[in-house]
C-alpha cells in the first residue's frame, strides 16, 4: 500500500491536477466558495452560494443534515446545474458564479434557530486544476418569530 501513495501523487502531477509550486495562487476554500444562510420564514432556509471565478461546485456533493434535535429537515431544493463530463466522476452537474438552494424544514414554535450541517465540494478549473477536500460547515440560522 505504501508503494502506491507516491505513485498516486506522481499520476496526479502528470495529469496536471496538482502542481505543488502553483498552489499559492489558489484562494482559501472559504473565499472560493462563500455561503450565507437566511430563513425567510420558519419553514425554509436559503443558502446563497457565491463562487469565485475559475472555481465550481459539484451539485451532487451538496448535502444537508440536522445538527440539533429541534431542526427537522425536509427536501433540499437545488437548481439545475451546468452539465459537465468529469474525467474522474463521469457526467456531473456543476455550478459556477453562484446560486441559491432552499432547505425545507419543520421547527417547533419555541425554536429560535435552525442548526444545519452543510456539506459541499468544489474544484479549481484552471491550472493548478485541483479539487478541495469535501467541506463541512455547521450553520446556525436565526428564525423569524412564530406567529400567535
Amino acid at each position: 500500500m505504501k508503494k502506491f501513495i507516491p505513485l498516486f501523487f506522481a499520476l496526479l502531477a502528470a495529469t496536471g491536477l496538482v502542481h505543488a509550486d502553483d498552489q499559492g495562487n489558489l484562494l482559501p476554500v472559504d473565499q472560493a466558495f462563500r455561503v450565507e444562510a437566511t430563513a425567510p420564514d420558519r419553514q425554509t432556509v436559503q443558502f446563497k452560494f457565491t463562487i469565485a471565478d475559475d472555481y465550481y461546485l459539484y451539485r451532487g456533493r451538496i448535502k444537508t443534515k440536522s445538527a440539533d434535535t429541534a431542526t427537522v429537515l425536509g427536501a433540499l431544493d437545488l437548481p439545475a446545474g451546468e452539465k459537465k463530463h468529469d474525467e474522474f466522476l463521469g457526467d456531473v452537474e456543476v455550478y459556477h458564479h453562484g446560486f441559491t438552494a432552499t432547505q425545507h424544514l419543520a421547527m417547533p414554535a419555541s425554536a429560535a434557530r435552525a442548526v444545519i450541517e452543510l456539506h459541499y465540494q468544489g474544484c479549481h478549473q484552471v491550472d493548478p486544476k485541483i479539487c478541495f477536500p469535501p467541506q463541512k460547515k455547521i450553520l446556525t440560522v436565526p428564525l423569524p418569530s412564530a406567529s400567535a
